[in-house]
């Protein structure tokens, strides 16, 4: 999701706030932006990363699926509606 078109209302989250609600690791959240662009967060005017709900959300099933045995390389590429179909059949508490 491109953050430049998330209403100001919307709720942002801080790259430590993400951290703690995915259970992905900083690092590998940098990782997983540069790499695979598995998100695009947006850059507010004193360079803070923020993140989306919808963002956290797509994060917390790529990490439960990769925990799974997915590879992040091919999940990264995936729409929400098909990593929940990925996921189908599994408590993910989240969404």
């Amino acid at each position: 999701m491109n953050m430049a078109n998330v209403k100001k209302t919307e709720p942002t989250y801080r790259i430590g706030a993400v951290s703690r609600l995915t259970g992905v690791a900083p690092d590998k959240l940098r990782v997983w932006e540069r790499r695979y662009q598995a998100v695009v967060p947006f850059r507010s005017d004193a360079g803070t990363c923020l993140y989306s709900r919808e963002d956290v959300v797509r994060l917390a099933m790529m990490k439960y699926l990769v925990d799974r045995g997915d590879v992040i390389g091919r999940l990264a590429n995936l729409g929400r509606e098909q990593l929940q179909e990925r996921a189908k059949g599994t408590p993910l508490g989240i969404g």
